[in-house]
């Protein structure tokens, strides 16, 4: 309530990315599988993060044991695993497509609530169709101080829009494989209430004391 939302301009899903090379692991099945006679080292950043929660409460409700290894960033967590130091990293789509691309990783699962169709010739499934009662995505979005003139930034938001028609926008964004989320201030709202109540879940179930 100390803030108003102007409008969300990007959003991404998280995935699980494997080295089948490394592992054999194809599938989140596989990988279940697999945590039965293996140690899972799992990428993350730290504790109190949208990430950690995320793949605590994944890993937790799939029964897996695991071990975080905390590091400074997805693009790291991704060589760990094509080199075989961790099993298992989180990332955006665009952070591992290259990797994807040139088969030293695959994705198994998005914390998104539909597949993510985001690399070629591949369906990414989700987290539900595991039996696991999560859809998250990550927003990056505009705000202002509660009272304050927000008609600048609204202004500064339409207009980035409006840009997002022009033959200009369209081949920087195809260049830099990024996908416009518009979204106003009150569906923005909305999702990052649901957000909110999922981590309180998760919070409530594997951190509360």
């Amino acid at each position: 309530d100390d803030f108003e939302l102007i409008g969300s301009l990007a959003s991404g899903e998280f995935c699980l990315y494997v080295s089948p090379q490394q592992t054999g692991i194809e599938t989140f099945e596989d990988l279940i599988e697999y945590s039965k006679d293996n140690d899972v080292l799992i990428g993350s950043q730290p504790p109190g993060s949208a990430v950690h929660a995320l793949v605590t409460y994944v890993f937790g409700e799939a029964g897996v044991n695991y071990s975080t290894v905390i590091s400074d960033g997805a693009n790291k967590d991704i060589i760990s695993v094509v080199n075989g130091d961790i099993t298992v990293s989180v990332g955006y789509p665009n952070v591992g497509r290259q990797y994807v691309q040139e088969g030293t990783i695959i994705p198994i699962l998005t914390f998104s609530g539909e597949p993510c169709v985001d690399f070629e010739d591949l369906e990414v499934p989700t987290a539900k169709s595991q039996g696991i009662d999560l859809s998250f995505r990550a927003n990056n979005f505009v705000m202002a101080r509660k009272g304050a003139d927000t008609e600048a930034l609204k202004a500064m938001f339409n207009s980035f829009v409006k840009w997002q028609e022009t033959d200009s926008f369209k081949e920087l964004a195809d260049n830099t494989k990024y996908v416009p989320y518009n979204q106003n201030g009150e569906d923005l709202k909305v999702e990052i209430e649901k957000a909110a109540a999922l981590f309180q879940v998760i919070y409530d179930k594997y951190y509360k004391q």
